[in-house]
């Protein structure tokens, strides 16, 4: 994880990983801890798992709107989801506007890292030449191949 990440998030990783998890703090953005996990990946025969860029991650993360769904019922008038490489919001909004077509989706990316508002600008996944580390989870440099066309409305 990054330097900048949360105490929360480490501390709870450790909590429900218990011995099966190693932490370590590398880099000041994801993109940083991204490179060194892939890195290490190849030099110790790991498989690496993207937390955003996987159609099975991105559907998984898409049960938190089957879940919202079923708590609220179709009270949902506006769902505000952030957007950091995208999986969240890409399989969240679509199940969301498959079952609950009336329901306007905003997505929201910090400032200092606008990612995803520079990869609908050029069509495609536009890598950031730098990013704020203000908001852990959402300051990537680059969205995912994956989440774009589910987050313009494509399949």
């Amino acid at each position: 994880m990054p330097l900048t990440t949360p105490s929360q998030k480490p501390e709870r990783v450790r909590v429900l990983g218990r011995s099966w998890v190693d932490i370590e703090m590398v880099g000041d953005v994801f993109d940083d801890a991204e490179r060194e996990a892939v890195r290490r990946t190849v030099a110790y025969d790991f498989i690496y798992v993207h937390p955003f860029d996987d159609p099975v991650v991105i559907e998984g993360q898409g049960t938190l709107g089957i879940e919202m769904l079923e708590d609220a019922g179709d009270a949902i008038n506006i769902m505000f989801l952030p957007v950091g490489g995208g999986g969240l919001a890409a399989d969240v909004g679509s199940w969301v506007k498959a079952k609950s077509p009336k329901t306007q989706i905003i997505g929201v990316q910090p400032e200092g890292a606008p990612s995803m508002v520079e990869a609908f600008r050029a069509g495609h996944p536009a890598r950031l030449e730098t990013i704020g580390v203000f908001t852990d989870g959402e300051a990537v440099q680059q969205v995912g191949e994956f989440e774009l066309p589910g987050l313009q409305g494509g399949s």
